[in-house]
């Protein structure tokens, strides 16, 4: 092809790109799908890591967390992933991941103050008319005074009953 003929077989003052322009063009339009790749993928990946984290499995990977994760698993909650009761964010669960693996401790520690609010996200009126909930509320007895007799078991109990009830008979 000689200089005076265009890309399209006419003749004028088409020319060819230089290398060195072909490879800035061929540069420039990698590092765009790069940075679109990383746009649509990073948001994904961080997704499916905090997907894992706010897992049962990744609370079970700890020695500590053991007998809690078997106890959810045979546990009324068990279809429910531990921090949509224990929802800690980013920064609180990695303060409780630093103190595990700074003070390996024996067992878990209490850390997990399920305040009533979450309760009642999903337990809002069904259970509350079968008994005197407000009643014992307006002492300020919480959900899970009742209804944790054991780590994870949330069937109230009435055993517990006569504490606040001496006249009442256990089970």
């Amino acid at each position: 092809m000689s200089p005076s003929t265009n890309l399209e077989g006419g003749s004028g003052g088409g020319h060819r790109p230089s290398s060195a322009a072909a490879l800035a063009a061929a540069a420039l339009t990698a590092a765009l799908a790069v940075a679109g790749a990383a746009l649509l993928l990073v948001p994904l990946a961080r997704g499916a890591a905090q997907t894992y984290l706010d897992s049962p499995a990744f609370c079970a990977r700890c020695h500590v967390m053991v007998p809690a994760c078997q106890s959810w698993r045979c546990g009324e909650h068990r279809g429910i992933g531990c921090h949509a009761c224990h929802g800690a964010g980013a920064v609180e669960g990695a303060r409780r991941l630093l103190l595990v693996l700074t003070r390996n401790p024996a067992q878990v520690q209490a850390h997990a103050r399920v305040p009533d609010e979450i309760c009642r996200g999903c337990h809002a009126a069904v259970e509350l008319s079968v008994f005197a909930h407000d009643a014992h509320a307006r002492r300020g007895m919480r959900c899970l005074d009742c209804h944790a007799p054991a780590l994870h078991r949330f069937r109230a109990d009435r055993a517990g009953c006569p504490r606040c009830h001496p006249g009442l008979p256990g089970p």
